[in-house]
């Protein structure tokens, strides 16, 4: 077995999340229309723990077409 120095470590690799683009390009009352409630339930998940979203949640409406999710201001508590 040969051993190798001076080699550096790279950088972790994190994973892109699923939804990574399309929250960040939404703006504030924009919607995305999902086929399930599955899908939607994940977009909102990650929506809320990102943190360029502070300060915003979702709000959703079942429809004949499937979930609609907007990107609200969270009110004022």
């Amino acid at each position: 077995m040969k051993i190798d120095k001076g080699i550096p470590i790279p950088p972790p690799q994190r994973p892109q999340h699923k939804w990574g683009e399309v929250y960040k390009e939404m703006e504030e009352g924009d919607s995305v229309l999902f086929p399930s409630r599955k899908e939607a339930s994940s977009f909102i998940m990650s929506l809320r723990k990102n943190k360029h979203n502070k300060g915003y949640t979702a709000r959703t409406r079942k429809s004949e077409e499937g979930v609609r999710v907007w990107k609200v201001k969270k009110e004022d508590s």
